[in-house]
C-alpha cells in the first residue's frame, strides 16, 4: 500500500487564475445554474445530517407525493376536507404507509451509507461525505470517477473503487485533510464493494460475479460467485456475515472472516431496488416501494408487518443522478389522485363468487357466502351488484361492506368515502356531481372549534380482510 496526497496545489499557482475562480464562484453562488444541485438541493453535512430526520423537506420534484414525517404529520381536518390544499383539487387522495426519505445530493454516480453516515461520488472525481466527520469533501486520484463506494460509520473509513486507476482507495474521515491510502485491486472493471462497520473487513463483487473477501488493505480471495444486478451487498452489524442479494431475490450469506458459504437465499416477491440489514434481518425494498423483512437465521420471511427501527437505521438509494436517504421508519404519505375509479362489484351465480374492481385498479375476488378473499374465478355470467351510497351491497340476504362513509370537514353536508385496500394503502374520495365532477366548494369552511378538534385526532379507518361488516382492525392515520 502507498499513501496518496489529496492536496492539489498545482492548480493554484497563478494569482490571476485564483481571482477568476473566486469571481466565478461568487457569480454561481448568487445565480446557480439551472438544474444544478445548488439550485435544487442543499447538502446536509456534519452534525446536521444526524439531527435532521427525513420528513417534509424530502420533496421529490418528479412526484406529487406529500411526504409527512416527524416534522409534518397529516391532519385529520385536511384529510376530510376535499377543498384543502392537501387534495389539490383532485378527485381522490391516496394514503400510503411508506418509508421516510430525503434527497442528499444531485449529480451523483455512486453512493453508500445509512442514517449515521453516507457518501456520494460525482463524475468529475469529487466525493461528498455526510455525517459528523472532520472530512466532508475530497476527490479521487487523477479525478477518476469512483464507480462504487462503501462507508464504515463506526470506523470512520470511506472506501472507493476508481476503475480508471484500478485501485481501492481508503479515506480516513477523522482527518481534516481526508488522509488516504490505496491498494491495487485483484480485479478489473465495474465492482460493488462493502465494509464492515469498523472498516476492518472489505468485500467486493467484480463484473464477472466473483465475490472477494479479505482484510482492508490486505490480500483478498474469492469465496463465491453471484452474477447479476445487486439490490444489497453489505456486512451484518458485527461483520460476522456478508450478505449479497440480487434484484430478483437470489443471493447468499458468507462467513465474514472464513469466507465459508452459510446460506443460499431465494427471497420471493422481487424485483428489489435496495435494502438494509438490521440485526439478523434483511429489509428489502421493491420497485413499488413495498418492503419485506427476511430472517437470516431461519432463512424465511418475518411475519411482523412493521419494524421498530433503531434511530440510526436506513440506507441510501441512487435514482438517476440523485442520492436519497431512505429510513426504516414508516409514516403515512398522501398523494392527490386526479383520475380515480369508483369500486364496481359483480356476482357470478354459477360460482357464487363476488368480483370487485377496486379503487387501486386491481381486481379482487370474494366468496359470496362469507365475504372472505377467494381465488380468481373465470366466468361468463358476471352481473353488476349495486353499491349503496353508505358503502354497503346486499346479496341473497347478506350485507357486504365495500367502503366507509365519513363526515367531511368542509361543508356541513359533505361526505368523504374511504376504503382501506391493505394495512398500508388507503383511498379517500369525495362526493361527485351527476356529470362526474367532484363537488369542491373552497368558500365553505368549518368552524375553528371543528378544525382544532379534528386536527388533534388521528383519522381512524377500519381495515377488513374481506367484505364482512366486522372490521379486522383500525388504522390510525396521522
Amino acid at each position: 500500500m502507498r499513501p496518496i496526497d489529496n492536496k492539489d496545489e498545482r492548480h493554484d499557482r497563478s494569482g490571476k487564475r485564483i481571482g477568476a475562480q473566486l469571481l466565478l464562484a461568487m457569480c454561481l453562488a448568487a445565480f446557480p445554474l439551472p438544474g444544478s444541485a445548488g439550485a435544487q438541493d442543499r447538502d446536509i453535512v456534519g452534525e446536521e445530517y444526524l439531527n435532521t430526520p427525513p420528513g417534509p423537506e424530502a420533496h421529490n420534484a418528479t412526484t406529487a407525493t406529500q411526504h409527512h414525517g416527524p416534522g409534518g404529520p397529516l391532519r385529520k381536518d385536511e384529510l376530510l376536507d376535499s377543498a384543502s390544499p392537501l387534495w389539490a383539487g383532485a378527485q381522490a387522495l391516496r394514503l400510503k404507509l411508506a418509508h421516510d426519505e430525503r434527497p442528499l445530493t444531485a449529480n451523483a454516480i455512486a453512493g453508500a451509507g445509512d442514517a449515521r453516515a453516507a457518501a456520494a461520488a460525482n463524475a468529475d472525481g469529487r466525493l461528498r461525505i455526510f455525517g459528523a466527520f472532520a472530512c466532508n469533501a475530497t476527490h479521487t486520484p487523477q479525478n477518476q470517477p469512483a464507480l462504487s463506494l462503501a462507508i464504515a460509520p463506526r470506523g470512520g473509513i470511506l472506501a472507493a473503487w476508481a476503475q480508471g486507476v484500478d485501485a481501492l482507495i481508503f479515506y480516513e474521515l477523522a482527518s481534516p485533510g481526508c488522509a488516504s491510502t490505496m491498494t491495487v485491486a485483484p480485479f478489473r472493471g465495474e465492482a460493488d464493494i462493502a465494509l464492515n462497520s469498523e472498516g476492518t473487513l472489505l468485500a467486493a463483487r467484480d463484473a464477472k460475479g466473483n465475490v472477494w473477501l479479505g482484510q482492508r488493505g490486505g490480500d483478498m480471495r474469492v469465496v463465491g460467485n453471484l452474477a447479476g444486478q445487486l439490490a444489497l451487498f453489505a456486512f451484518t452489524e458485527g461483520g460476522g456475515a456478508l450478505v449479497a442479494v440480487r434484484e430478483d431475490g437470489q443471493g447468499a450469506v458468507w462467513n465474514g472472516r472464513s469466507g465459508a458459504r452459510l446460506i443460499t437465499l431465494r427471497i420471493p416477491e422481487g424485483p428489489y431496488t435496495g435494502g438494509a440489514i438490521q440485526g439478523g434481518d434483511v429489509l428489502l425494498r421493491r420497485h413499488d416501494g413495498e418492503t419485506i423483512l427476511w430472517d437470516l437465521a431461519g432463512n424465511a420471511r418475518e411475519n411482523a408487518p412493521a419494524l421498530a427501527p433503531q434511530q440510526d437505521s436506513g440506507w441510501t438509494e441512487l435514482r438517476g443522478d440523485r442520492l436519497f436517504l431512505v429510513s426504516m421508519r414508516k409514516t403515512w404519505q398522501a398523494r392527490p389522485i386526479f383520475h380515480s375509479v369508483p369500486p364496481l362489484l359483480e356476482w357470478s351465480p354459477t360460482n357464487n363468487c363476488l368480483r370487485l374492481r377496486d379503487v387501486d385498479r386491481h381486481v379482487r375476488y370474494y366468496d359470496a357466502q362469507t365475504g372472505r378473499p377467494a381465488a380468481q374465478v373465470f366466468a361468463e355470467d358476471w352481473a353488476p351488484i349495486a353499491i349503496d351510497p353508505n358503502g354497503t351491497a346486499r346479496l341473497q340476504g347478506r350485507t357486504f361492506r365495500i367502503f366507509e362513509t365519513l363526515p367531511g370537514a368542509g361543508r356541513a353536508d359533505s361526505r368523504i368515502y374511504c376504503r382501506a385496500v391493505s394495512r398500508e394503502w388507503v383511498m379517500l374520495w369525495a362526493d361527485r356531481r351527476q356529470e362526474g365532477e367532484i363537488r369542491i366548494d373552497p368558500k365553505a369552511k368549518p368552524t375553528a372549534t371543528t378544525l382544532r378538534k379534528a386536527a388533534q385526532e388521528p383519522l381512524a379507518v377500519p381495515y377488513r380482510d374481506g367484505l364482512d361488516e366486522t372490521a379486522t382492525e383500525l388504522l390510525r392515520i396521522k
